[in-house]
């Protein structure tokens, strides 16, 4: 699957990301790699300068972290099978928006990683990342000091 990103081949035969090389041209510096660079149309082809923006991980996944509206459609019968970010028709993404929308529920209700596990086929680790915002927070809202933001009530 080619990436949606545009990439530069650099002289030492490595490829970058061409947003991230502009905005480190921008800024005199380079990235940190907790240092997103958002493109503001989301268009994510358009490398104008003022079409970028840094921001943190946590930043980038509230920005993008689908609506109350979003997450209810995920639960109807017209969802099977769609995603709201095109990253998810990824074949590596073991769960989808509402495998993981079911997973943050559970966990709050008390129910073991163990058993959630188990029941979705996953990793315990999986959920742990989740819970601890190190997988999915652009779409849980949930950062790495654990915070939960407005995604999933």
């Amino acid at each position: 699957m080619a990436s949606r990103y545009k990439k530069i081949i650099l002289k030492d035969g490595t490829r970058q990301d061409e947003h991230r090389m502009v905005m480190e041209k921008h800024l005199k510096r380079k990235l940190e790699t907790d240092e997103f660079v958002h493109h503001i149309n989301n268009d994510p082809r358009d490398n104008r300068i003022e079409n970028l923006d840094v921001m943190s991980r946590a930043e980038h996944g509230r920005l993008h972290a689908p609506s109350a509206a979003d997450l209810e459609y995920l639960h109807t019968p017209n969802a099977i099978g769609k995603s709201i970010h095109s990253g998810l028709g990824n074949h590596h993404h073991k769960l989808t928006q509402a495998q993981v929308v079911d997973i943050v529920k559970r966990i709050r209700s008390g129910q073991s990683q163990r058993n959630i596990a188990a029941e979705f086929n996953i990793k315990r680790h999986l959920i742990s990342d989740i819970m601890q915002g190190r997988s999915w927070c652009w779409f849980t809202g949930i950062t790495k000091a654990g915070e939960l933001g407005t995604s999933i009530q």
